[in-house]
């Protein structure tokens, strides 16, 4: 059911999901865009739409690439591998979530 990224959002590969920015309550102690706040994001994205049984015997997988600061515009681009990628405005991957 979760193969297929275009599936879940009605996407194509690499369309905008969503867009944030990062803002003071998003960070931690560090400035740095909080990973449960950058987790909680790519979700909302990912299943948008969903049925809550349609993702409960699903597993995820979170890699965390580069931080992100404070006032850093956010985009969530969708891809067709089942992959949802928070991207920086300097177009760095700064956060990968891969449905398994």
């Amino acid at each position: 059911m979760v193969s297929n990224a275009k599936r879940i959002t009605g996407q194509s590969d690499g369309d905008i999901a969503a867009k944030h920015r990062v803002g003071y309550h998003d960070c931690d102690f560090n400035g740095h865009l909080n990973n449960v706040v950058a987790a909680r994001w790519l979700l909302d994205a990912a299943f948008r739409g969903l049925d809550a049984g349609a993702v409960s015997n699903n597993r995820l997988r979170l890699t965390y690439h580069k931080e992100a600061l404070r006032g850093t515009e956010i985009q969530i681009h969708a891809t067709t591998d089942a992959c949802f990628h928070l991207v920086s405005e300097l177009e760095a991957a700064l956060v990968s979530l891969c449905l398994a």
